[in-house]
């Protein structure tokens, strides 16, 4: 790693939709309200994450069913493990360790590294269906999905430090790239995206944006949290969200993406198709993508749409659309 190089990216300001399902999916209880700012600093971790969701006040989400259930693990040295249709999150007993985030067929796995690492009595602990660690000036909140991991630092003061640093231990040849919209993208040697993070936000108890951005130094993501300038509300929950595809990637709308997907056809529908899969899914191509194809996925998209859930589409990454399959799904947001 070259840290001199880092790479700067421009700060995000992501959907209030999407910084909720972010935070909903790391929270355990998502119907406590935020405290008062002058209460904030006193609130368990789990309950900071958990106010962000009531503060984006959106009842399509869910924590309870976004969050893999955890299990004990095989293996000395770690805390819980989750078993995701496309992915295996597998953490730490002790924050110094990092979270291994496996794909389902177990051929690639990638390190993150927690920005508490250096904290020697940072232990975890499960809460629920998280994983919680504190560490001197930060505490983390994770849980994984069906197809990746989502990780919330919390900040309880201003002496928090502005910058997060995740160091990645990566398969060989592969490198983070920058999407251009926020996100990074995890590279294979031959351009193979195997994983995303997704756009960073952070929001403090009033749910406020704070600014944010990525830094890219090698194999190092640094999330950098602007939170000490202006009047912000602690604690301040900031989040990337890591997603592993691996060979297999499963494409989730919401129930609205899928009620206007399900209204299109022709060649007017599938360049929306391919809009809205460009959106989810940084750097696919899916230029291939034809009326013939988009008109095979809208009998589910309607089905979907008509019985108030979501479409997803399942493929095998490097598989053209035309082998893509449609299914209609219940754990949704809004």
């Amino acid at each position: 790693m070259n840290s001199s190089m880092a790479t700067e990216l421009p700060p995000t300001s992501p959907p209030a939709r999407r910084i909720a399902a972010a935070v909903a999916a790391t929270a355990v209880v998502a119907s406590l309200l935020l405290a008062p700012p002058a209460e904030a600093a006193e609130l368990d971790p789990l309950d900071a994450v958990a106010g962000a969701v009531a503060a984006n006040d959106d009842p399509g989400l869910d924590p309870r069913r976004e969050a893999l259930p955890l299990d004990e693990p095989a293996r000395a040295g770690a805390l819980a493990v989750a078993e995701g249709e496309l992915a295996r999150v597998q953490f730490p007993s002790d924050a110094g360790e990092p979270i291994i985030l496996t794909d389902a067929g177990g051929d690639e796995a990638i390190g993150i590294e927690l920005p508490i690492a250096d904290d020697v009595d940072a232990d975890g602990t499960v809460r629920g269906d998280a994983a919680a660690y504190t560490g001197d000036a930060l505490d983390v909140v994770a849980t994984a999905s069906d197809d990746g991991v989502r990780i919330a630092t919390v900040l309880a003061d201003a002496d928090a430090p502005t910058d997060h640093v995740y160091r990645l231990d990566l398969p060989d040849g592969a490198e983070l790239r920058p999407d251009g919209r926020g996100a990074i993208v995890v590279d294979t040697e031959s351009r193979r995206a195997i994983a995303t993070i997704a756009a960073p936000w952070a929001l403090d108890a009033r749910g406020r944006a704070v600014p944010t951005r990525y830094e890219i130094g090698g194999p190092t993501l640094t999330q950098i949290v602007d939170h000490r300038r202006g009047d912000v509300a602690y604690p301040v929950v900031a989040d990337p969200t890591l997603k592993h595809f691996g060979w297999g990637v499963r494409i989730k709308f919401s129930k609205t993406e899928t009620r206007n997907l399900s209204r299109q056809d022709g060649a007017a529908g599938a360049a929306a198709f391919c809009r809205a899969i460009s959106a989810t899914v940084p750097g696919i191509v899916c230029a291939a993508l034809t009326a013939v194809t988009v008109a095979r996925w809208l009998g589910t998209f309607k089905t979907a749409a008509a019985k108030g859930k979501c479409a997803e589409l399942h493929y095998v990454w490097g598989t053209g659309p035309a082998l893509w399959s449609s299914h209609v799904s219940s754990s949704c947001r809004g």
